[in-house]
């Protein structure tokens, strides 16, 4: 079906040759429409986009039109988003006690204790982020059935180790 695709394309417009002249990069066949659309509808669109990213169902669609490793990497994006969505309450009510000690001039010592427990709540947040991120990737993992996937690293062909600092 692409080979034909390409063949009717070739009649009006060279795609080989806009990929020569870097008017693209690439160019992918769209699965079809109907799945397109629901994306569309439910997890690309802005408007929706916390209520989207509240549902499972939502990554299945994402995984089945783009693939699992593309998918994986927009379960990381939801799953850091809310987490970091988690840090902003205490973030929030440190900033507005802080204002307040600044404003009214209490003592520093108080300043001083308050940023010590922010500190030790955000180090708490960040050593648990990764152990919470295993937990929910091993279930993204298990409900996608890919127990058995391992991720491996790609070395770019303009990787210079050299370059490295």
């Amino acid at each position: 079906v692409i080979r034909i695709i390409n063949l009717r394309l070739e009649g009006w417009i060279s795609i080989e040759e806009m990929k020569r002249q870097c008017i693209i990069t690439e160019y992918f066949p769209v699965i079809s429409m109907q799945p397109l659309r629901k994306l569309c509808k439910t997890w690309a669109n802005p408007w929706n986009a916390f209520s989207a990213m509240c549902g499972h169902e939502t990554m299945f669609d994402v995984r089945n039109y783009f693939g699992e490793e593309i998918a994986f990497f927009f379960v990381w994006l939801e799953f850091i988003i809310w987490k970091l969505s988690l840090l902003f309450l205490p973030a929030f009510a440190f900033s507005i006690a802080r204002y307040v000690c600044v404003s009214y001039g209490q003592d520093r010592r108080l300043l001083r204790i308050m940023q010590k427990v922010f500190t030790c709540v955000v180090l708490c947040w960040a050593a648990s982020l990764a152990r919470l991120w295993e937990h929910h990737m091993a279930r993204v993992r298990q409900a996608w059935g890919m127990q058995n996937y391992e991720a491996r690293d790609v070395e770019r062909d303009g990787y210079d180790p050299f370059l490295e600092g």
